[in-house]
């Protein structure tokens, strides 16, 4: 790194092609994660064939009637029309053939245990019935299927009616083995075009109509993606306009290594082609690299402390635990997922232990300089830890962790911070009062302007009951008889337009109150510039 303060400009070179290459690697995946065909949904292979086509009385297990003692479980006295038989008295059963013969070879006095999984709870449940109480009418055997454990809301498959528990039979008149080949079938469907999904629910087939979209991307998604670009311009901002400091290549290094893993959260991986080895090459170094390389930073940033500098072992002591990490990330016999949880609670040990031990030395100057930095760290991993609780338990299990990495955006903002008000790396980030108060009045502008369309846009969702009213001779009277659909539709417009009119009034009062308040606090009401100009003018035009 010593090289850099003599050539800064070799770094910068270096630096910005690096970081232009992670930016279009991750513009590439967001493009092909918002372009890939999907119907919204998530199905899974249906472990069984037999399906119980009429719903029939069965005493729940005891057991299951305690797990299921404080939760609603419809009809927990009956097996019903719609659920999968996985065994009969602990044997599986794949087909009707297999049913029967287990059958065959109990007693006819033996109690049959039932081992069924209701789709619409994505649950298996255990009963108890008697020998002849399982007739063959009860149960059929249906094709290979793929059951829905997850509809997204306000997607494709919600749209055409697609719900939780329903077994898909087949896609496009296709049928398939197993989800994958379901995926695959439903892959090659184009865009804008309808595909036919045969579904069975209740014991009733149905054929829904799924249109597919050309583009899309969910909130968390994009959010996510933005939440990694605010590291990346972060480090590029550093990494630009200060490649002569060592404290400022470091914190740009580190906040680019954290950027590109965040950047690239959401994936959707068909063919290995070299964008996805590359990512899968990248995004595990980049994690295991990051905290070193943090440590390393805030040996220098905001102030150097000479406790930790002096000990060079002790700064590169993370570098190699996180490049045996990554060696043994790809060729050791554990799970990938494992061999980087391995690593990076290593790493985070280690940093613990560096904290530990070198907080006492850590002089004051240094505490109050790191203190916006300590505290926006602390409330990111808090506020992240809880979103992802929220996040896990509310939908059930299916992450949205775009909304999860949201509060990270804290970090950078707080180097952003503590750069600008103590003026480090050189640098002179203080805005002028006009230019403040050019982005706050443009920023409440856009959010008036946002709020007012937003609410003229659900206005005509609003349950309005018109009167219907009558005049003739000077003569106004309301009935209760229903409005005739024409009038009934013209009076609508007419209310639409009265509260789009007085919402529009509203809103104006409340901005021109906001701007004035705004005006107030950045002094510019006591001004007239115009006037100010004129008498500028004429005092330059004055012979001296």
């Amino acid at each position: 790194m010593k090289y850099f303060d003599d050539y800064p400009q070799a770094f910068r070179l270096l630096f910005g092609m690096a970081a232009i290459f992670l930016l279009a690697l991750a513009v590439l995946n967001l493009h092909d994660y918002a372009t890939f065909q999907t119907d919204e949904n998530v199905f899974e292979t249906s472990p069984s064939q037999l399906y119980v086509s009429k719903s029939f009385p069965a005493r729940l297990h005891q057991l299951e009637a305690k797990k299921y003692s404080t939760q609603t479980i419809t009809s927990t006295d009956s097996i019903l029309a719609g659920d999968l038989l996985l065994e009969l008295n602990g044997q599986e059963c794949d087909s009707m053939r297999h049913l029967h013969e287990v059958l065959a070879a109990l007693a006819p006095e033996t109690e049959l245990q039932l081992l069924v999984k209701r789709p619409k709870l994505n649950r298996k449940i255990r009963f108890h019935l008697n020998h002849g109480a399982l007739a063959d009418s009860l149960v059929r055997e249906i094709p290979a299927s793929v059951v829905i454990t997850q509809v997204d809301r306000g997607g494709a498959s919600e749209r055409a009616g697609v719900l939780v528990g329903d077994l898909v039979l087949s896609i496009n008149g296709q049928s398939f083995r197993n989800a994958y080949e379901a995926d695959r079938i439903m892959r090659r469907a184009e865009a804008n075009r309808a595909i036919a999904y045969k579904v069975l629910r209740d014991n009733r087939t149905l054929t829904l109509q799924v249109t597919l979209a050309r583009f899309g991307a969910r909130l968390h998604v994009i959010l996510g993606f933005l939440s990694g670009l605010s590291f990346w311009a972060m480090a590029m901002f550093l990494g630009i306009s200060r490649p002569r400091l060592h404290s400022a290549r470091l914190l740009a290094i580190s906040l680019l290594a954290m950027s590109f893993p965040i950047m690239m959260m959401y994936q959707r991986v068909v063919t290995q082609d070299l964008q996805v080895k590359l990512s899968i090459a990248i995004i595990p170094l980049c994690l295991l690299v990051a905290i070193p390389l943090l440590t390393h930073s805030s040996a220098y940033f905001p102030k150097e402390r000479p406790e930790l500098t002096q000990r060079k072992w002790l700064l590169s002591a993370p570098y190699i635990i996180a490049g045996c990490s990554y060696v043994f990330f790809f060729f050791s016999d554990f799970s990938m997922r494992a061999s980087l949880l391995l690593g990076l609670a290593a790493l985070l040990l280690y940093v613990l232990y560096v904290y530990v031990r070198f907080r006492r030395q850590c002089s004051a100057e240094y505490k109050k300089l790191n203190r916006a930095v300590k505290w926006a760290g602390s409330i990111a991993a808090v506020l992240c830890a809880l979103t992802a609780f929220f996040v896990v338990a509310l939908r059930q299990g299916v992450p949205r962790m775009g909304y999860a990495v949201l509060p990270l955006v804290l970090l950078p903002l707080s180097y952003l911070y503590i750069i600008g008000r103590y003026r480090l790396l050189d640098l002179n980030l203080r805005v002028g009062r006009n230019v403040q108060y050019l982005i706050v009045s443009w920023g409440c502008s856009a959010v008036f302007v946002g709020g007012f369309l937003y609410m003229l846009m659900n206005l005509p969702a609003l349950p309005i009951a018109v009167p219907n009213f009558r005049m003739s001779d000077g003569y106004l009277e309301i009935v209760d008889e229903p409005l005739a659909p024409a009038r009934l539709a013209v009076l609508e417009k007419v209310v639409f337009m009265l509260l789009a009119i007085a919402l529009l009034f509203v809103f104006r009062r409340l901005y021109r109150a906001v701007q004035g308040f705004l005006a107030r606090k950045f002094y510019r009401t006591g001004y007239d510039y115009r006037r100010a100009v004129n008498e500028l003018s004429e005092i330059m035009a004055t012979k001296l």
